[in-house]
């Protein structure tokens, strides 16, 4: 970009964390860009294997797996031998039914639930994690974000009162 562009918000990064921040902010009508330092979206999103974490899912139900939200906090206190922050181990089981949620209505399909990394139920939930991205990237542009790929910010810029 050669000329000088306002948007309200800038997101580094096209991996998951990126491309859901972005389009959901663009859902919620902010003009969004996306900016990418590669010449393609995943980022190391695409080498993760495509798990995600989530208790009490519909997936889990129809397995008759019975985890819980407590069970998935004792799981990860026992994992991070009880140094986690709770606020945050909080903030993150209080917020997983939302994400998951967003997630399948945005296109992720989690045939496959497994145990691993401590779990006490089969909790980690697959996807295809590239078609996932691509998906989540189609929608971004298609609601207006704009996805600058091969653009690496270089300098963060704050006006006088700290914005």
């Amino acid at each position: 970009m050669t000329e000088p562009t306002e948007f309200d918000v800038v997101v580094l990064g096209a991996g998951i964390a990126g491309l859901t921040s972005a389009l959901s902010a663009v859902e919620h009508g902010l003009s969004v860009a996306l900016l990418e330092k590669t010449a393609a979206v995943g980022g190391s999103s695409v080498m993760s294997g495509g798990f995600f974490a989530f208790s009490g899912t519909d997936e889990q139900r129809a397995q008759g797996v019975g985890d819980s939200a407590d069970a998935f906090l004792k799981d990860l206190l026992e994992v991070g031998a009880h140094r986690n922050d709770p606020a945050l181990l909080h903030q993150y089981l209080d917020h997983q039914e939302d994400t998951y949620r967003w997630l399948k209505a945005h296109g992720a399909e989690f045939p496959v639930i497994e145990i691993s990394s401590g779990q006490s139920f089969a909790r980690s939930h697959h996807t295809q994690i590239v078609t996932l991205i691509a998906v989540l990237a189609e929608q971004f542009t298609a609601a207006g974000g704009t996805l600058l790929l091969e653009h690496r910010a270089t300098e963060l810029v704050r006006d006088a009162h700290g914005r």
